[in-house]
Order: structure tokens, then C-alpha cells, then sequence
């Protein structure tokens, strides 16, 4: 497909309560947040996307990539990779590498309905032609492979782990929001009390990473005081 949240953006699901789910081995017009491309070779990772309908819009929103995230090292986790954690607003880590990222897409309806569609990428097993790649580019990317070696779960039964994960969050942040993920979300955060920089625009702030508020905002206290930032 082009892309597993496009193909599902084309299709998308009419009722609350229920969900579709898109898998492809390649796609072709793959993407990340800002405009980046997201590439993944030919069956060497996860590429998915689930489409849900919020019947109303849920109270912080925005906070939705955090409970995405959540969900995924959840699931990381039980497998057997303790020491994966989230990057705000939407990368799962791991020793400092990108190991999974999420891009979510929303639309609004005239009745008040949401729907949206969570792009899922997880780095699965790369072949060595792709290291060679990835040490050319110098890119900081893992892969399940070389954190499990022969534990590793087939893609089949990640996805739907992932999936059902998935389900059942989407119906709790419906309910409460953020609020009952952010304790779970702080623990798993890789950034805090850590020196970074926030692109914004044509902005470049520095500062030190103190977590996110009940809304899922970043806090940075920078020079100037502390700020918050949605996106």
C-alpha cells in the first residue's frame, strides 16, 4: 500500500465500538511526523494502522499519542524488553535508540464524532544489507531482533497484541482521558530531568525535560521559566 494510515483514511470506520485494522509487508509512501518519510524495508518490520470512531471527542485529545505509546511498550515489555521507554510525543526507545514510532490522523464530523487513525511502526527484524544502511546514515535505530534474539515473537502475534492492547485503551481514554495513563506514561519516560532541544517552526528552545501535565503537554523549564508545549 502507500501507506497503512492512508489506505485506512479511505475506508474508514462508521460506527463507535468498532475498529479496522490495516497490515502491509511494504509501503511505498510511508510516513512520520512533520512530513518525514517512514521507512521500512520489505518484511522487516511491523507496519500497521487501526481506525477507530470516538463518538464524541474526547477531553485532551492531543494527549492520544502518549496513551498510544502507553500501549505499545506495554505490550514491548511483556515480551521481554524491560528497559523500552517513551520519547514525547510519540517514539519508543531503547538504550537511546529509536526502536517504534506512532503517527496518529484525525477528522472531525459534523455530528461531533471523531475519527482517527494510529499509525503503528515497530522496527522487527532487520536484514544486514539494512545495518549497513542505517550505520551509513548514522541513524540511532534498533530493531526486536537484536533485544530478544531467539524470544522474539513472530510479527503476526505482535500485531495482534498490539492490536487488542490497542482496543482497550482507546475505550478508557474515552472514558477518562489522559488522566488514568499519566502516572504509567511518567515511569516509562526517557526524557526527563534530560537537557533537550523542542523545534518549533523556525524555534529552537533548550532546556530541561520535567515530564508532561495532565493534558500530556511537555513541560521544559528553560531560562525563561517553565513552558509547556502541545505538539
Amino acid at each position: 500500500v502507500d501507506s497503512t494510515n492512508s489506505y485506512l483514511s479511505r475506508y474508514p470506520v462508521r460506527s463507535s465500538g468498532r475498529a479496522a485494522l490495516c497490515v502491509a509487508e511494504l509501503q511505498h509512501a510511508g510516513r512520520g511526523r512533520r512530513g518525514r518519510a517512514w521507512v521500512a524495508p520489505f518484511g522487516e518490520s511491523i507496519c500497521m494502522s487501526l481506525g477507530w470512531m470516538f463518538e464524541t471527542m474526547p477531553s485532551n485529545f492531543s494527549s492520544l499519542s502518549l496513551v498510544v505509546g502507553v500501549a505499545i511498550t506495554r505490550v514491548i515489555r511483556a515480551i521481554g524488553t524491560q528497559d523500552v521507554g517513551v520519547k514525547w510525543p510519540n517514539d519508543l526507545l531503547w538504550q537511546g535508540r529509536k526502536l517504534a514510532g506512532v503517527l496518529i490522523e484525525m477528522r472531525g464530523e459534523p455530528d461531533g464524532k471523531a475519527q482517527v487513525v494510529i499509525g503503528v511502526g515497530v522496527n522487527y527484524r532487520f536484514s544486514d544489507a539494512t545495518r549497513s544502511v542505517l550505520a551509513e546514515q548514522q541513524l540511532q535505530v534498533c530493531d526486536l531482533h537484536e533485544i530478544l534474539k531467539s524470544h522474539l515473537p513472530s510479527r503476526n502475534q505482535l500485531v495482534a497484541l498490539i492490536s487488542c492492547e490497542l482496543l482497550q485503551c482507546l475505550n478508557e481514554f474515552a472514558r477518562t482521558g489522559f488522566v488514568s495513563f499519566k502516572s504509567e506514561w511518567s515511569n516509562y519516560d526517557v526524557l526527563h530531568q534530560q537537557a533537550v532541544q523542542v523545534l518549533q517552526a523556525d524555534q529552537r528552545l533548550i532546556g530541561v525535560a520535567q515530564g508532561v501535565t495532565a493534558e500530556g503537554s511537555l513541560l521544559l523549564r528553560t531560562n525563561e521559566g517553565m513552558q509547556a508545549f502541545h505538539s
